[in-house]
């Protein structure tokens, strides 16, 4: 339940008002999720995003999850912080990972060779064994950065995501 992991995140462009909507949910334990609360803003900062997680708390108490999980956005990791207290182990939403690589893939010029870095990537994400993870991250890195072809896509993978594994 809530003590295990927290998922935080946000839909924006979807309305006619430009509104946000910021959920919180949670897993239980049969991996389930399960939204427990929610904010509609027109900004999602961080002095926003903690007056809505004092508001949570004062409801529901302490919250220390193990895992929090969100997008890329520091301000919902860094709002949860400040409210609640250090502690949670800071993990990246897959499908915001896969849909930021989908969009930086367009700095291979070729789609066969984008298809097949993507399909690496992909087997990347999806590998939980932290030794087999890294061997794969080796060999995608050697992959994407010795070639001219994907050399771009190879300096935006280092700088944004090879020296997160942990996320």
């Amino acid at each position: 339940g809530t003590d295990k992991i927290v998922c935080i995140d946000s839909t924006h462009g979807t309305n006619g008002y430009d509104f946000f909507l910021i959920s919180i949910v949670v897993v239980d334990e049969y991996g389930e999720g399960y939204p427990v609360a929610w904010c509609l803003s027109n900004r999602q900062d961080e002095p926003l995003l903690n007056n809505f997680f004092v508001a949570v708390r004062e409801r529901v108490g302490k919250c220390v999850p193990k895992i929090l999980m969100s997008d890329d956005a520091e301000q919902f990791y860094t709002a949860w912080t400040v409210v609640f207290g250090p502690g949670p182990k800071k993990l990246l939403c897959t499908w915001h990972v896969d849909r930021a690589w989908r969009t930086n893939l367009s700095l291979i010029q070729s789609k066969d060779t984008a298809a097949l870095v993507y399909k690496n990537l992909r087997i990347l994400l999806e590998e939980t064994d932290m030794q087999r993870f890294e061997n794969l991250l080796d060999q995608t890195l050697i992959q994407i950065t010795q070639s001219p072809e994907t050399s771009s896509f190879g300096d935006y993978f280092i700088t944004y995501y090879s020296r997160r594994a942990d996320q």
